[in-house]
């Protein structure tokens, strides 16, 4: 009987004893898996700025955009690698986003390029989001000698969509501005802008354009400052309860945003003032045929005035129309965190011709 307990006790501490050495074994097994893995190394990934983005007239989907994030990479792998913007993916959960092509004027893609261990480069990649999810930017670098791509690892960083500006909303919003404040006398707008441009000095140079075109037509010699400027100021407010402006984005970029804007308006050159000073005339000449002491000066003056005291009611009744159904191209560029509407130079072409439209056909 002390045998049989003896060779029991003897079974089991023997069970235990090799229970043991399995588990050791295969801890020994998971340390090396780990220490194999953990020997992998991998490239330091950073997002330094990011920016939604436009193509010329390519518009994403409501809640959708086309995000540039400017990435930094540092080669910590010990070895020479491989970048191009084929590295990288956006992760959300399973779903896997490959990079967009994206043209925009300003920016581009990072190159395709070797890197040197310990060595840096920086460059742009695109991606095609919804703006409210948060993701995951992976980088999987390649070795330049394919035999050690299995030493590399990847890297990822957090991206979060919400938290990136869409600078084409903000011009739009700036080009509003701009165009309330300056052709429709908006008073709210001259004060309070995300503007860099002057836009009391350009809405005042607009207003004397306008008063000087109007005195041209008309004739300068019987058209007081103070009467051209009635009409302006009657002018505009019809405007800014008639006229039919819409505004689009155009081609976006982080710092330089194109604005596409149609504007149906009144044509003030349209109307025929010599037709109106004509019939005025006769009339006067038909009323007044047996008067042999008829000045000319005065009845100019006169027939002057008529077309003056017409044009009000002319304005308010006219159609408002538009000389480009395509709309004219704003540029917009920041500056010190405000956009500046180009006026003048190369870029200021599109603006320059909206000008000319909101002044109803008069120039100086």
């Amino acid at each position: 009987m002390k045998n049989d307990q003896h060779t029991n006790t003897s079974l089991k501490h023997k069970f235990r004893t090799g229970k043991k050495l399995i588990t050791a074994a295969l801890i020994g097994c998971l340390l090396l898996v780990l220490a194999a893995c953990g020997s992998k190394k991998t490239a330091d990934i950073k997002v330094l700025s990011g920016s939604y983005v436009q193509e010329i007239d390519q518009p994403a989907k409501s809640g959708q955009g086309y995000l540039a994030l400017k990435v930094n990479i540092r080669n910590t792998t010990g070895q020479e690698i491989n970048v191009s913007s084929d590295n990288f993916k956006l992760m959300k959960g399973k779903q896997s986003i490959s990079p967009a092509s994206v043209s925009v004027d300003g920016i581009s893609e990072i190159d395709d390029q070797k890197l040197d261990k310990n060595d840096s480069t920086s460059g742009y990649v695109f991606f095609k989001v919804n703006k409210k999810d948060k993701y995951q930017l992976k980088f999987s670098p390649e070795a330049v000698n394919s035999e050690n791509d299995d030493k590399l690892g990847s890297s990822t960083t957090t991206v979060n969509a919400k938290n990136f500006k869409d600078p084409g909303a903000s011009a739009k919003a700036a080009a509003k501005q701009y165009i309330e404040a300056v052709f429709l006398n908006n008073k709210t707008d001259q004060q309070h802008n995300d503007l860099a441009n002057n836009v009391n000095a350009d809405a005042k140079k607009y207003h004397d354009d306008f008063v000087n075109g109007l005195r041209n037509e008309i004739d300068k010699d019987d058209v007081t400052d103070q009467q051209a400027d009635k009409i302006f100021q009657d002018y505009v407010s019809d405007a800014a309860k008639r006229d039919q402006i819409s505004y689009k984005v155009y081609e976006a970029g982080p710092d330089k945003v194109t604005i596409e804007v149609v504007a149906k308006n009144v044509n003030i050159d349209s109307m025929n003032f010599d037709q109106l000073s004509s019939d005025f005339e006769k009339d006067f000449m038909n009323n007044h045929k047996d008067d042999d002491n008829i000045n000319e000066d005065e009845v100019d003056k006169e027939a002057a005035q008529y077309v003056l005291n017409k044009l009000p009611d002319m304005i308010s009744k006219a159609q408002v129309s538009t000389d480009e159904t395509s709309g004219y191209q704003l540029n917009l560029t920041k500056k010190d965190g405000k956009w500046d509407i180009a006026t003048s130079g190369s870029d200021s072409s599109g603006y320059s011709s909206l000008r000319d439209q909101f002044l109803a056909g008069l120039s100086d």
